[in-house]
Parts: structure tokens; sequence; C-alpha cells
């Protein structure tokens, strides 16, 4: 826990320490409440690893599980908020790590009345491209489709994905990528077309021009890398979607 606060903010590190209960943060509150104002350490996961095994003298493997026990024990502890936090000062194969071992309850839909100017954007744009099926709203299109879709990611990539997405969109779309774990799902098209038409309710080939539409809404609204990043890891089938998606 020394290694991992040393690898965020002083700030967020004790922010962590304060919301642990007493008895946990009794164990390891010194290591951290000494830390200084200076910027986190740049350390990734297999230095953490390593200077965990060299710390208990154990193998680099068996660190890897103690150091995955560890967190999940922590994070056991920890408000769901504060976990959040914390995963977003980690580097994606730290964060892969401590969202592995997190059991981060999905969040709560926002309420219809919430919105801001990129939802709102985004939902309009759907509208534009696609006549929705009567019992289907944006929201509900957008949710189904990036929380699918991302699954065909590494847990490390969606959840880079989701932090493209402006902060009022990434809400929406947020529950089937935290708590998840690092492997990627497998399938094609016709599966994420199939997956997508039993989630809202519609006819399979009401579910293409649907998937089309949200896919492009949401990449105008992504940075250019995160774009080509999601690309890298679709096979052939997907990447052509995701390209033709504009």
């Amino acid at each position: 826990m020394s290694l991992l606060a040393s690898r965020l903010t002083p700030g967020q590190a004790h922010e962590l320490l304060d919301a642990l209960p007493p008895y946990v943060r009794t164990r390891f509150g010194v290591a951290i409440a000494t830390l200084g104002y200076e910027a986190a350490a740049k350390l990734d996961r297999a230095e953490l690893v390593a200077h965990v095994a060299d710390l208990l003298g154990v193998t680099p493997g068996r660190a890897e599980a103690i150091t995955a026990a560890v967190l999940a024990a922590v994070c056991a502890e920890l408000p769901a908020e504060i976990a959040r936090r914390v995963a977003l000062q980690l580097p994606r194969d730290l964060n892969a790590l401590w969202l592995a071992s997190s059991p981060i309850a999905p969040p709560s839909v926002p309420p219809a009345s919430y919105g801001d100017a990129a939802r709102e954007a985004v939902e309009e744009d759907i509208q534009r491209r696609v006549q929705l099926p009567d019992n289907v709203t944006a929201d509900a299109a957008i949710r189904a489709v990036v929380e699918i879709f991302s699954q065909r990611l590494s847990g490390g990539e969606a959840f880079d994905l989701l932090l493209g997405l402006p902060d009022d969109l990434r809400r929406l779309a947020e529950g089937g990528v935290l708590g998840r774990d690092e492997q990627a799902s497998v399938f094609d098209r016709e599966t994420l077309m199939g997956a997508v038409a039993y989630r809202l309710r519609i006819a399979r080939e009401e579910a293409a021009p649907v998937v089309i539409a949200v896919l492009a809404a949401v990449k105008s609204v992504l940075p250019v890398k995160e774009i080509d990043d999601v690309a890298e890891q679709l096979p052939g089938d997907l990447r052509s979607l995701w390209a033709a998606a504009t």
C-alpha cells in the first residue's frame, strides 16, 4: 500500500487513508501519512510488483498474487467513489490491476433531468442519424452499445475509452466498465448486433443502424488518439464497423 500510495498525488493518498476505517488505517497509515508533497512516483505495474517481490523475498509471480489480494482487501473497505478516484490517477497497467481487484459497484444511472451540453449533443446527433425504435431512448441506446462494445476491448482500453468521454456522457456509460476484469470478450460483428438487439428488445435488423449511429456520435466527442487506440484492439469486422461509423 505504501508503494501504491507513492504512485498517487499526496492529496489522493491522504484521501484514500482518511476513507479507510481506523482498524485498517492503523496497519499502514504511518507510511502514507508521512508522504511528502512531491509529485507522484513514476511507477508501473512491473516495477511495483518487483519492489513487492524484493521487500517480501518472494518470486514476482507470488508478489503479484499478494499485491492483488491486498488491493482487493483494501478496496472492500473503501467507498466506491474513492476507489474510482484512485483509479483515475493510475497508469493503464496499474489501473487494470486495481480495477481487477476492486469490487466497485456499478454507479447509479443519473436521473433523466441530468444533462450537460455534451450528452445532449450526442443524443441529438444519434436521433438525427437514425430513427430509433419506439421503445428505445437515446440514453438506452448509448448505454447498451457502449457497454457491450467495450467488452471487446481489454479492461485498460475500455477504461481509457470511458475517460475519453465528456464527464456527463461518461456517467451514463460507466456501469459496464468499472469493476470488470482485464480480459476482453471475444465476439464478432454479428454477435455485437445480436447482443444489442437483445438488450434493447428490438429486432436484429433494427440493431445495426442503432449501433452505427451511437458509435459515430460517440467518436465525435472522443480524442483522435483514443479512436485509433480502440481500432488497434478490434478484429477486422469490428474495426471496419468502427471506421465506417462517421
